[in-house]
């Protein structure tokens, strides 16, 4: 099917910054439409582009990622695309039956229970009675909230909510579909549920998906849209836009790192065997090394903790596995195997730690990045060892793959 489904021509948005002058312009803006008059593309005072410039056509089984940092106009482009919001200048054009999940509790009454906001949902799109019984019945099963389907949804967690509209959402089997980051609220459980479903429709119909989850991108998407202050920065393949994604967030490291006693421990990094700057890109599958010492005046277990980036942590390497305490201006050195990692921005910290756990420094992060190819649905992507038998009988191929269990030493200097 190459059925063109959903397209943006030169399409922009501007805001006002302020309310008074946003509700100004905006009172005008509205009477200028009543009237049949086009909008302007002249910024008036206190006005920026929020968006601008975004060309696209998504046909059906394609699915668009759209990524950006934080500001960069990924909802705003969603709203339009949906119609919640009219383009200040260029053309978005639908064919077919849309359906958004850009809030939690968009096209929800709170009021109404689970039940009576998917079978609203189901009149509202046309379907007849019989037709609307057998989505709700799908969309309960997909829920999956027990009895709180029959409660208010003013009354639901934000988990609850998550299920409830996405469920309410895929059931009705959308020719387009729109999804913001509203599904990293949920369990995990639940999240590669609904990445499932997603993957699933993307089959028969066209899906734009904001997300952080590059692993989704690679899997899901078929085409990457990259946004950067409101201007289209990249549009190309996946894996070219999660590489230009990724440029970009490296360049907005913050420039202050917090570290809580960072002066009391120094360590530095090695790549099979070769020290890596900060900075530093690694091959998927490298041998991390760390070394280093700390001046606290007692003895103290050490972890070595893996970051994501900014985010979640990936890792850790704790002495104490190993009993191994380092002593003040004891040189330390941890094997920690090969990191087979996503690809992607990683950061390491070294934290000290007393006899009930207590924290006495952490280190300021040394920070890296790692190439290869993204694969998969986690940051921890180990390859594992593999082998190939030509059929009943034969005899496999002995495992070659030595254990990636990581050690830790300390060596007292002479």
């Amino acid at each position: 099917m190459t059925d063109l489904l959903l397209s943006a021509r030169g399409v922009g948005k501007k805001y006002a910054r302020g309310l008074r002058r946003s509700m100004a312009y905006g009172s005008r803006d509205l009477l200028g439409a009543t009237l049949g008059r086009a909008p302007s593309s002249t910024l008036r005072d206190g006005e920026f582009w929020a968006l601008r410039g975004i060309d696209f056509e998504l046909r059906r089984g394609e699915c668009l990622a759209v990524l950006g940092g934080n500001g960069a106009g990924k909802s705003t482009l969603l709203k339009v695309l949906c119609g919640v919001l009219r383009p200040d200048e260029g053309t978005v054009e639908q064919h077919g039956r849309i359906e958004k999940m850009i809030e939690l509790m968009a096209g929800l009454s709170p009021s109404l229970s689970g039940v009576e906001n998917i079978l609203l949902r189901a009149r509202m799109l046309g379907l007849s009675r019989v037709e609307a019984g057998r989505k709700l019945d799908e969309a309960v099963e997909f829920a999956d909230i027990g009895e709180g389907i029959d409660m208010p949804v003013s009354q639901y967690s934000s988990g609850m909510k998550a299920r409830l509209g996405f469920a309410a959402t895929v059931v009705m089997a959308p020719d387009i579909l729109l999804i913001d980051e509203v599904l990293a609220v949920g369990d995990l459980g639940f999240r590669m549920k609904c990445y499932a479903r997603v993957d699933q429709m993307r089959r028969t119909s066209a899906v734009v998906m904001v997300t952080h989850g590059m692993n989704h991108v690679a899997r899901m998407a078929t085409s990457s849209l990259v946004l950067h202050k409101g201007q289209p920065a990249l549009l190309g393949t996946p894996q070219a836009g999660i590489a230009r994604y990724q440029e970009l967030m490296g360049a907005a490291t913050p420039a202050t790192e917090a570290g809580y006693r960072h002066d009391a421990v120094a360590f530095s990094m090695q790549a099979d065997g070769t020290e890596i700057p900060a900075g530093a890109s690694i091959r998927y599958g490298q041998r991390l090394g760390l070394s280093g010492s700390h001046v606290h005046p007692e003895p103290l277990w050490l972890s070595v903790v893996l970051h994501e980036g900014d985010g979640p942590t990936v890792g850790d390497w704790h002495s104490r596995r190993a009993d191994v305490r380092m002593a003040p201006g004891e040189r330390f050195q941890l094997d920690m195997g090969p990191l087979e990692l996503c690809p992607g921005r990683y950061r390491v910290v070294v934290v000290g730690l007393g006899e009930d756990g207590t924290q006495h420094f952490m280190s300021l992060p040394h920070r890296f990045t790692v190439s290869g190819l993204h694969l998969g649905t986690t940051r921890w992507q180990p390859s594992g060892a593999w082998t190939t038998h030509a059929g009943a009988g034969a005899a496999a191929l002995p495992l070659a793959h030595a254990g990636h269990g990581a050690s830790f030493t300390g060596d007292t200097p002479a």
